[in-house]
This record gives C-alpha cells, structure tokens and sequence, in this order.
C-alpha cells in the first residue's frame, strides 16, 4: 500500500515557480525567443492566407452553405475547409513549440541549467515525441472521461441543469490532475506510469489540479489588460490594418504568454518531484524468502 504523501503546498508552489522565472530570466528569453519569434512571424502567414476567408467564414457562419446554388455552395466549402486547415496548421505549429519549450523547461528545473544546451532545449528527439503523445493521450482520456459522463447525466435527465457542463469540466480536470506527473518524468527520462501517477497523488488532487490551473491565471488576465491597451494604442495612431502592427501585437502576446507556460512548467516540476524523488518511483524489494 502507497505511503500517505504531505500535503502539496500549492501557493508555496505557485509563488516559487513565478520567482524562479524571474531570476531565471536571462534562460527563459533564450528558450523561449525561437518559439515567440516564430510563432509571431506564423500568426502573420496565417493572416495573409487567412484574410481573404474572413468574409467567406462571417457569411457561412450568419447564412449558412446555401441549397439554392450549387456552385456557390461547393466555392463556400472549399473555403472553409481551406480555413480549417490553416487552423489545423497553426494548431500542430504552436504544440510542437510548446512541446518544445515546456520539455526544456521541466529539465531546466528537475536537472539543472549546466546539462542543458540551447541546441539541446531546441532539437527535437525522442523525449520530446514521448512528451507529446503523453499530453495528447491525456487529453484524450480527459475527453472521453467529460463525454462519457455528459452521456450519463443526459441520461439521467441532466438533474444538473446549467451545472452540468461544470461539473462535468472538473471531474475531467480531476482525472487529468491525478495523471498529470507522467509529463514531467517524460522530459527527464524517468520511469513513471498512469498507476504510478494515479496512486502519487492520492489525497492531494484537488491541490495538484490548482497547480495545473491556478499559475498561469494572473499571466492570462494581465495578458488581456495588455492586449486591449496594445490595440488602443495601434487603433489611436491609425496603423490597426498594418503587418508590422500585426507583427508587433503578435510578439507581444506570445512572449506573455510563453511566461505564463514557463510559470506553470515550473510549477509542475515542484509538484512532481514533491511526489516523485529523483530517479523515478522507488520500488522496494521483494522480501528474500526463507529457506
């Protein structure tokens, strides 16, 4: 039977890990300045080829795919399934920088700066595949979890009423905070199952699933106050329609939001080796029998 583990002290944590971005700052701006850049410079692809669908897209959403025109109706699909896959694009470019960026932070904190290049933090190898499948497999086991209950509750007639879809977000939530610790044992190499996961957290769940949510909030809302003050801005000296504007507020954002990424990595490195000592799960031996 696992050992009863401390209490997480999860706004110990949360303080930790902003403090630890900010003396750490000089790492992070070089970590995080290939994924910032290029995701900028992408949003700005994706804007050109984009463009020219927004009309398409505000016309399909508000009259639909028209019966009456064949013609204009295939043009208008087309279209969109054209949007949808400059979305999709977007989409895998900005996991894999994530991926990327957040495998290069966890070894930063649980191994230390003096066994990390920015060659090594930048290249893509295995543990950074391994990382990936782990994060879609947990998203996948979270939705199931979320479907499978929403099915549940329509089935019992939504007793839940409006609650239901937020009852339904945490228990998902729930799930995907006891499983949590095998992304960072996936960028240290260390060997951490779903079990071993599931039975570490035991007890702490609810404090692990605040250091999966709780982190990035201020960096989201001050994300927003930025942005909105950025655009007056850029409203107020009439450059709102130009690429280098674009650019700029792309920039900009990527590079908040890459903070607040760096401060809930970190914090979820503190979690996981609170659970996990270095090295993986420790396994006791089986007792040598008697002869």
């Amino acid at each position: 039977m696992a050992q009863p583990t401390a209490q997480l002290p999860v706004f110990s944590i949360i303080a930790d890990a902003y403090r630890y971005v900010w003396q750490g700052r000089d790492s992070f701006m070089v970590t995080a300045a290939l994924p910032v850049v290029a995701l900028a410079l992408f949003d700005i692809v994706v804007y050109v080829l984009f463009g020219p669908l927004q009309s398409t897209l505000v016309e399909l959403t508000q009259d639909g795919i028209p019966t009456d025109d064949p013609e204009k109706a295939a043009a208008l699909a087309s279209e969109a399934l054209r949007a949808a896959g400059l979305g999709l694009g977007y989409s895998l470019v900005t996991f894999a920088f994530y991926v990327m960026f957040a495998v290069a932070w966890h070894r930063k904190w649980l191994i230390g700066p003096e066994q990390i290049t920015l060659w090594s933090a930048l290249k893509w190898e295995a543990r950074k595949t391994r990382f990936m499948w782990r994060m879609i497999m947990l998203g996948l086991i979270a939705v199931l979890a979320a479907a499978l209950l929403m099915s549940l509750v329509q089935m019992l007639g939504n007793f839940l009423g409006a609650g239901a879809l937020l009852v339904v977000s945490v228990v998902a939530g729930l799930i995907f905070a006891r499983l949590v610790l095998i992304l960072p044992a996936a960028a240290v190499d260390e060997p951490v199952s779903l079990q071993q996961s599931w039975e570490a957290v035991r007890g702490n769940v609810w404090r692990v699933l605040l250091v999966v949510v709780a982190p990035a909030l201020p960096i989201s809302l001050a994300l927003t106050v930025v942005m909105l003050i950025a655009f007056s801005v850029i409203e107020a000296a009439g450059l709102a329609d130009t690429l280098s504007a674009r650019f700029a507020t792309s920039l900009l954002r990527e590079a908040v939001s890459y903070v607040g990424i760096a401060v809930s990595v970190t914090a979820l490195s503190v979690t996981y080796r609170h659970f996990i000592p270095k090295g993986g799960p420790q396994i006791n031996p089986a007792p040598a029998s008697s002869e």
